[in-house]
């Protein structure tokens, strides 16, 4: 902090503590951080944050985003109505077409090994990945032909809705059962057993029937979303989206 100090001209004390939050996410003699909390600061005076408040949102987006992820976070012009995420590591947060993570990445991803999947390099949030196994582990007690068709997908290998996938989260599974189709899913026994028991492993079904008007999704049998047990036993017995639940607080 000292050499920033004395090399560059627009270092201001009165960001001190901004510095301290973003100086880790930057190399040893980078110090942009400068220029950056500048920036950072306009975005939040400009997003209606009070001042009081700018040091808790820096310490979010900080513990969260990489140097690179949340200045493009922050740089990029948004569409009118549309926020960034300042929180995407929790487990509840909400990712759709108005809410932007950006080239966000979770620092916790492992192998979703020792489970049927449809490639060997599938991965999600290792608590995820952990709750995963287990549920998977108690379905083989009944069912062996659970697939994991789709989890973490990466900003790079999304098209028009990168920034806007909640699947950027590594907390959704795409499940399905091998020799059934993807229309006749819903019918199984493995698909009812999962939309009556999927909460108590932290799941949730994310677009459930009769809810089209909440998630802007039809029924989907498929999709799942992780949001941990406490919350996801909540929405199951109150019948509640991930949307209404996060609009009950």
């Amino acid at each position: 902090m000292e050499s920033a100090f004395l090399e560059q001209e627009n270092f201001n004390f009165d960001y001190i503590d901004y510095y301290i939050l973003l100086k880790p996410l930057y190399d040893e003699n980078d110090y942009s951080y400068i220029i950056d909390c500048e920036t950072y600061l306009t975005y939040f005076q400009n997003d209606g944050i009070n001042a009081d408040q700018w040091l808790t949102a820096m310490t979010t987006l900080t513990s969260s985003y990489t140097k690179e992820t949340l200045n493009e976070l922050l740089t990029t012009q948004l569409n009118d109505g549309t926020h960034i995420v300042y929180a995407p590591d929790e487990v509840t947060c909400l990712v759709d077409d108005t809410h932007y993570i950006g080239q966000y990445e979770a620092n916790d991803l492992i192998l979703c090994q020792d489970i049927s999947r449809v490639r060997y390099t599938m991965y999600l949030r290792k608590d995820v990945y952990n709750a995963l196994k287990d549920m998977y582990d108690e379905i083989c007690t009944f069912n062996n032909n659970f697939l994991l068709r789709e989890c973490y997908i990466s900003y790079d290998s999304l098209d028009e809705d990168a920034g806007y996938n909640e699947f950027q989260l590594g907390l959704c599974i795409n499940v399905g059962e091998l020799g059934v189709s993807s229309d006749d899913f819903a019918q199984t026994e493995l698909s009812l057993w999962l939309e009556d028991n999927a909460y108590k492993y932290g799941f949730i079904l994310r677009s459930p029937k009769q809810k089209a008007s909440v998630t802007n999704h039809s029924y989907d049998s498929h999709i799942y979303r992780y949001v941990g047990v406490e919350a996801a036993t909540y929405m199951y017995e109150n019948n509640l989206t991930l949307e209404e639940y996060l609009g009950s607080y």
